[in-house]
């Protein structure tokens, strides 16, 4: 039986000049390979620039990898003919939530976009679909007549979390979520997101900065250092007796980190 969400070599360049005549080409992720099962969370680490953000707009179908493979359960989801399953079934919650809802239309007709394109429901239907996601993540159904600014930043941000349930997903890549909210926010956010998970059997990509939360969070690590992948395997693993050096430096750094005794 294949993996839920595999990815095989991806790689992905962007030129760095305008200039027709130069082909320069900046390689931001190179031979990144992964496989995730439904009810884990593989966590993405490394420095700013390592190409975390890029890897996850590539894992939600924001961008195209230069090459490599992309595979839903056995499905190879960078063919056209699996185009509608990848964006039905991997979603992505973004880091700034303020950011991501528009601030000129209600929640209700920000969640109800995604349920347009991506199912034949009828107006009622996408109403109690809408009610039915933000119940879940502790909001009250008639806040979907609000506009975004009458919220907090923990509330967009499980704003942004229903968005990404409304079309039943079997995987989300969350980019940074919680980091910019206060700590006390950040924790009800995880504990809703492990609470999620467990009723779901959701399958995460957890895309973080913070090693001290990938170590409670996470099953899997993958560890990023100018886009190529320095380690990957289970989290008790690489963070207990890291291979290279780069991992162990980030470790070192890592305030939230504490070594295995």
């Amino acid at each position: 039986m294949p993996n839920l969400f595999t990815a095989k070599n991806l790689t992905k360049s962007y030129r760095v000049s305008n200039n027709p005549l130069k082909k320069s080409q900046l390689e931001v992720l190179h031979g990144v390979s992964f496989s995730l099962n439904p009810g884990q969370t593989l966590a993405v680490v490394g420095e700013s620039g390592s190409g975390k953000s890029t890897l996850a707009r590539i894992l939600v179908g924001a961008e195209t990898p230069d090459s490599g493979q992309l595979f839903f359960e056995g499905k190879n989801i960078l063919s056209k003919k699996h185009k509608f399953e990848w964006f039905k079934n991997i979603r992505l919650i973004f880091q700034d939530a303020s950011a991501s809802l528009n601030p000129r239309i209600t929640i209700h007709q920000s969640l109800e976009e995604p349920l347009k394109n991506g199912t034949d429901y009828n107006a009622t239907q996408r109403s109690d679909r809408i009610a039915e996601v933000l119940e879940m993540v502790g909001l009250r159904p008639e806040y979907a007549k609000r506009y975004p600014h009458t919220f907090s930043g923990g509330q967009r941000q499980r704003i942004g979390i229903a968005r990404a349930l409304l079309l039943r997903p079997k995987v989300i890549v969350a980019d940074e979520p919680v980091s910019s909210l206060d700590v006390s926010v950040q924790a009800q956010i995880i504990n809703l997101l492990l609470d999620l998970q467990d009723r779901l059997d959701l399958a995460y990509v957890f895309i973080s900065h913070d090693l001290g939360l990938v170590q409670h969070f996470s099953d899997k690590v993958l560890v990023l250092n100018n886009g190529t992948q320095e380690e990957y395997g289970p989290v008790s693993d690489v963070f207990s007796q890291p291979k290279s050096k780069y991992t162990l430096e980030l470790l070192d750094a890592s305030a939230g980190y504490k070594k295995p005794e």
